[in-house]
């Protein structure tokens, strides 16, 4: 990306790519060897020093219990499959009732017919 390219053009080393914590669709103007050079002496931000003490933690937690070591895409898309898997239940279920209810109905009114007959 953009820090990458920075990097590349003020001959930073790349393991320090890092500390570049450039934004999204942030635009670079002044790309050169010095501004980068002022960029890299001002440290990371206070945003990207919780990001990474937060990462730190999640990491201790995961070495912990390894068993969940589960990409968060991973555990959304399992979230919302046992939601939708639910909702078909309760769907299912409803419909059975409704049913259920429709027999019921249809088997007292046989009854009452029967009954008016005798």
């Amino acid at each position: 990306g953009p820090a990458l390219l920075s990097c590349l053009i003020a001959g930073v080393p790349l393991h320090r790519v890092h500390e570049l914590d450039f934004r999204p669709a942030e635009v670079r103007l002044d790309v050169s060897p010095k501004s980068v050079s002022a960029l890299l002496s001002t440290g990371p931000s206070s945003e990207y020093q919780q990001a990474i003490q937060r990462g730190g933690a999640q990491l201790q937690v995961l070495r912990k219990n390894p068993q969940e070591l589960v990409n968060i895409k991973d555990q959304a898309y399992a979230k919302e499959l046992r939601l939708e898997k639910e909702q078909e239940t309760a769907r299912k279920e409803a419909k059975l009732k409704r049913e259920q209810e429709v027999q019921d109905e249809r088997s007292r009114r046989y009854k009452n017919a029967l009954e008016q007959k005798a």
